[in-house]
């Protein structure tokens, strides 16, 4: 069974996935989300309220596996990181964000200088 949507947002405890188009993939017999495609201005919010930091990933598309715990992002332009905005660097077709909650638990926020500067192309995200 598939469900469209003309704009919409996917939303779980670790991240909102905002885009103008979304294809909802649901199992028939429960309606749980097996996979969602986003295409058209795509937005991955992540948030850290513990540690106070928003990450926001812009893409073309996306596909979210809830089963894999991922999002595979499709044509990456760039993100933003605490409200600074970075264009993405060299062309990167695919990129993988992780759902799960692992996003910032990733990142050694007293161990790593680069973070206070704000440097997001660390292997924070992983290229596919």
């Amino acid at each position: 069974m598939k469900v469209t949507s003309q704009t919409g947002t996917i939303t779980n405890g670790h991240f909102r996935l905002v885009a103008k188009h979304l294809l909802l993939e649901v199992d028939p017999e429960n309606f749980e989300l097996i996979t969602g495609l986003a295409e058209g201005c795509v937005e991955v919010h992540l948030l850290s309220e513990s540690e106070g930091m928003e990450y926001i990933a812009y893409a073309s598309g996306a596909v979210y596996s809830p089963a894999e715990s991922r999002i595979m992002l499709r044509d990456w332009t760039g993100s933003s990181f605490n409200g600074v905005f970075e264009a993405a660097g060299a062309h990167r077709e695919k990129i993988m964000i992780p759902t799960d909650g692992s996003f910032f638990r990733s990142l050694d926020l007293e161990t790593d200088p680069a973070l206070s500067s704000y440097s997001i192309n660390e292997p924070i995200l992983s290229a596919a």
